[in-house]
């Protein structure tokens, strides 16, 4: 086997081989482990408990129906924008113009 490169394994190893002098100066092998990607659980519950403490202290501070009256608004302002498109649209036709 090379220096330096990974013995074949029935099953993928989390360790990666490096090829160091030692003190003697002599040629050694040593393994370090491979760094790995993501986030531990640790990191996770440090970002989701404040988060969620967050939440439960704004929650009762929101007034839904506001929100949902605005929606209503909303729908009704473009009912009537497209009625009033299509009303243009119609006029147009009428009288033989073009947009």
């Amino acid at each position: 086997m090379a220096s330096g490169q990974w013995e074949s394994a029935p099953r993928k190893s989390c360790w990666r081989r490096s090829d160091t002098c030692g003190r003697d100066g002599g040629a050694r092998s040593v393994l370090h482990p491979a760094p790995r990607a993501g986030f531990t659980m640790v990191e996770l519950l440090i970002v989701m408990v404040p988060g969620a403490i967050m939440v439960t202290i704004a929650m009762p501070r929101l007034d839904l129906r506001r929100f949902r009256i605005d929606a209503a608004v909303r729908d009704a302002n473009l009912m009537l924008l497209g009625a009033q498109r299509l009303d243009e649209g119609i006029l147009l036709q009428a009288r033989g113009g073009s947009r």
